[in-house]
């Protein structure tokens, strides 16, 4: 981690008579770490902002075209095309007016197209906070990877032994963002959950939207400075 790197050349430096003092030394090696950890919160935050807007989206869409899908009566043109590109320039081309039945009249397409996509959220924000150690993990983001953890897993909890020494040492809920409305339900993810679903049945589409927008405004408040980061 470069704050550990900075620090250690630091004492190094402290160490060969160099005359930097103890208080001089931690105040630099603080700052390195807010610097790094403000500017990486910044981005990763923005990242989880465009996850949770991409979930409103998507749910805009498939309103859009259930409605379109119903105006559509009994009749489909079987004629009119779309192209679903290949990466070679070529492309499959599909029958917009079918496929677009089939995303509200086939049960295991409907469900699967928003499982699929909330899931993807979940995975994308994973991912982003992964490379920071998580900022080192509140429980609103300890929940963003107990929750990707299982929809790796089938779909279910898995809890190996180092998720429940994780889950010992930082709890993850989301007991913070729930005190915000009388609307919201907190979550705790504990070890009881283990082999349970995760999507939809631990948590509901809009459950999701808001671990993702708990998560951006705890980045956004880290990045201004209004919070530090904290070992929980």
């Amino acid at each position: 981690m470069i704050v550990e790197r900075v620090s250690a050349g630091m004492v190094a430096a402290r160490d060969r008579g160099v005359g930097l003092s103890h208080s001089i030394i931690a105040e630099a090696a603080m700052s390195t770490f807010r610097k790094v950890n403000l500017e990486a919160a910044g981005r990763v935050g923005q990242v989880l902002n465009d996850l949770y807007v991409s979930c409103y989206s998507f749910s805009a869409i498939l309103a859009a075209g259930a409605d379109a899908s119903a105006r559509l009566g009994s009749s489909i043109d079987y004629t009119i095309a779309r192209p679903l590109p290949r990466r070679n320039g070529t492309a499959h081309s599909y029958s917009f007016q079918f496929y677009l039945r089939q995303a509200f009249d086939h049960a295991a397409t409907a469900a699967g197209m928003q499982t699929t996509w909330f899931a993807s959220a979940i995975v994308a924000a994973a991912d982003a906070l992964k490379p920071h150690n998580y900022f080192n993990r509140p429980p609103a983001l300890e929940v963003i990877y107990h929750l990707r953890n299982g929809i790796a897993h089938g779909n279910k909890f898995d809890f190996t032994p180092d998720c429940r020494a994780r889950m010992a040492a930082h709890p993850a809920n989301t007991e913070e963002w729930a005190a915000s409305s009388a609307e919201l339900t907190p979550f705790h993810i504990t070890e009881s959950l283990h082999g349970s679903g995760v999507l939809f049945d631990y948590m509901g589409p809009a459950d999701i939207t808001d671990v993702l927008i708990a998560g951006h405004l705890y980045l956004g408040k880290l990045a201004q400075g209004q919070i530090q980061a904290r070992q929980y």
